[in-house]
């Protein structure tokens, strides 16, 4: 039985694909008030906080089709930065969805290394899997709430919209 446990997790791993080379998932120092965002990042020429949007409760926000079948959001999360932030910071993003109607999924927690970029610390965008069938979400309210944790804080932002389809 070990043996065969043991080649289950050679052949298909433990799930370490979405950790960073040399970024494991850090124990946090303490509470700190950091503000988190959770917003959409649009692709495009302008400098990244011109295509950073907010995520704001009773807005829309749209669902996207996945490879794998499955519906979901792609957020992305800008974190106030501080000077004695070190280069490669870590970070543990729990992602947790909740809907008092619709059927979503629990979320995820993954480790990313945070970038710094004018200003912030940015993370994402993610695949954020709502719902395999779109009538278990599509019109549905949901709340998105993403956790932070590094070495040096943990903080927090939720926001709660409309899943439509675009």
């Amino acid at each position: 039985m070990r043996f065969a446990l043991t080649l289950l997790v050679l052949v298909f791993g433990c799930g370490d694909d979405d950790v960073p080379p040399g970024c494991e998932f850090p124990t946090m120092a303490g509470p700190d008030n950091r503000e988190v965002v959770i917003g959409t990042l649009r692709s495009g020429p302008e400098p990244i906080g011109e295509r950073f949007t907010e995520w704001l409760d009773g807005e829309d926000q749209p669902l996207v089709f996945g490879f794998q079948g499955g519906y979901m959001v792609v957020p992305t999360v800008r974190i106030s930065a501080m000077p004695e932030d070190p280069p490669g910071l870590c970070a543990s993003v729990l992602i947790q969805n909740r809907s008092d109607r619709a059927r979503v999924d629990s979320g995820a927690e993954l480790a990313r290394e945070l970038i710094p970029l004018d200003g912030y610390l940015w993370a994402g965008p993610f695949d954020n899997l709502l719902a395999f069938d779109l009538n278990d979400v599509e019109n549905e309210e949901v709340t998105v709430s993403i956790t932070v944790t590094t070495e040096q804080f943990q903080s927090a932002d939720s926001a709660t919209f409309t899943a439509v389809l675009d």
